[in-house]
């Protein structure tokens, strides 16, 4: 009887998994064990590939870095600003919503290494966002005001979605939506007039 022996998991299969548990219970259902017996393997294969659960966590936020860029990139490979940001709202949306946004900002709250990487990542995202806006024709300071409405808007819906909520569907309307209301022409600002002066009385 000949025995065939299975394949090594592979780093980038850790490094999935991770992100699956991340994006369905947050930084804490990132734990070595749970994830070998999803993947059916031993804790050994882990330690072939990671130092430890902590370095495992940082190829997690650079595997999530590493999904914005290829968000921009896919969006902006041709076609105007309106264009590239509805083809923006449908990559995003493809990957579930990106539950896993929610579950990396909240992890960064409690962790100010964790926070200053989140930080830099998403002021690429937004800057990105705005030269979009910008583009299109919003003045610079318009264009950053409404990058910076559409990631809180959205954000505040996933949160208040919950997981059963984010749907692919759900997702790419909330984006489209948003995206059309950043593309809409700003509103003039009313004229400030002077102030009448009041009458002598005779």
């Amino acid at each position: 009887m000949v025995v065939t022996k299975r394949p090594r998991m592979t780093r980038e299969a850790w490094i999935r998994a991770a992100y699956a548990a991340l994006e369905a219970g947050g930084i804490e259902a990132v734990q070595v064990e749970p994830l070998g017996r999803a993947l059916r393997v031993s804790k050994g294969s882990f330690y072939w590939h990671f130092r430890d659960r902590a370095a495992l966590l940082d190829a997690l936020l650079d595997h999530w870095s590493g999904r914005s860029t290829w968000f921009r990139l896919e969006s902006g490979r041709s076609g105007g600003a309106a264009e590239r940001l509805e083809r923006l709202a449908g990559t995003y949306a493809a990957a579930a919503g990106q539950r896993a946004d929610l579950a990396i900002m909240r992890w960064a709250t409690r962790e100010p290494r964790i926070r200053a990487r989140v930080s830099r990542a998403l002021e690429r995202r937004l800057h990105y966002v705005a030269s979009l806006l910008e583009a299109h024709g919003h003045s610079a300071g318009e264009a950053a005001w409404r990058a910076q409405v559409i990631s809180y808007a959205y954000m505040g819906w996933l949160d208040r979605a919950g997981p059963a909520g984010v749907t692919r569907r759900a997702a790419l309307e909330w984006m489209r939506r948003l995206i059309a209301l950043a593309l809409a022409p700003a509103l003039a600002r009313p004229q400030r007039t002077a102030a009448a002066a009041p009458r002598r009385s005779r």
